[in-house]
């Protein structure tokens, strides 16, 4: 089946103002009503066909729910990595690596040999993070080692710092 597509919204319900909302709600209904007159006419395309089939079939999950989690997916992915960039950029690494495990962010991290410090403010980073997101099911999971371990980055690592 092709990806399905949600319909295009111009307007957004970021305020919560009652004006913007009945906007934004009216601005839905009329783009929902466009593509069902796009449908009686033939004219739909066949992706929102068949998103509006599933749709109608209770089949929400299957139809538009796969893109919006695979969406909402990335945001919170994109946000987790962006903050913790934010929160380490006082104190850089020697070397630096990430991987993606489903839900969880795998951090490699190499610092100086000795560095006790460094190495407490990764995991602090880490804990801060951690009880931010993990109310959303998302994680960071720090490994850190210093410079005299000589280890290569994990070849399944994409690294930022090589």
């Amino acid at each position: 089946m092709p990806e399905p597509v949600i319909p295009v919204i111009t307007a957004s319900p970021a305020t919560s103002d009652v004006d913007d909302l009945n906007d934004w709600f009216d601005d839905m209904v009329r783009t929902i009503g466009v593509e069902r007159l796009q449908y009686n006419s033939g004219t739909l395309p066949k992706d929102k066909e068949d998103s509006y089939r599933a749709f109608a079939k209770g089949e929400f999950d299957r139809s538009w729910g796969n893109k919006t989690s695979r969406i909402v997916h990335k945001e919170f992915i994109a946000e987790l990595l962006w903050d913790y960039l934010n929160s380490i950029n006082e104190f850089i690494p020697k070397k630096l690596a990430f991987d993606l495990r489903n839900s969880k962010v795998m951090v490699w991290a190499e610092i100086e040999t000795e560095n006790e410090d460094l190495e407490d403010r990764f995991y602090l980073t880490e804990a801060k993070l951690n009880s931010e997101f993990e109310k959303f099911g998302y994680c960071i999971d720090t490994i850190v080692v210093r410079e005299d371990d000589s280890l290569k980055i994990p070849a399944h690592y994409v690294a930022l710092i090589p």
